[in-house]
């Protein structure tokens, strides 16, 4: 499931699924992501909904579902059905 998120493979850095802005940590990532989607960038809004909820979260709530979605243990309730 880490290839969802692109963690790079040298130095370990993440990069935004939807835009491959680079995060240092999950924190800093599910701060870009919701950051993202508040503005109403469709791509954003689209990945939250599709990988981790179709609810609107805190930020700390975001950066709890990648951390289970790394896990691969999320709510299967939380998603958009595709």
């Amino acid at each position: 499931m880490t290839g969802l998120l692109r963690v790079g493979s040298t130095d370990g850095s993440l990069f935004c699924p939807v835009c491959a802005s680079p995060a240092q940590d999950l924190l800093v990532l599910a701060s870009h992501l919701v950051e993202e989607a508040e503005a109403s960038d469709g791509g954003h809004v689209m990945w939250l909904n599709r990988n981790l909820t179709k609810h609107r979260k805190s930020i700390e709530e975001i950066e709890r579902l990648l951390v289970s979605l790394l896990a691969e243990d999320r709510p299967s309730d939380e998603v958009v059905k595709r």
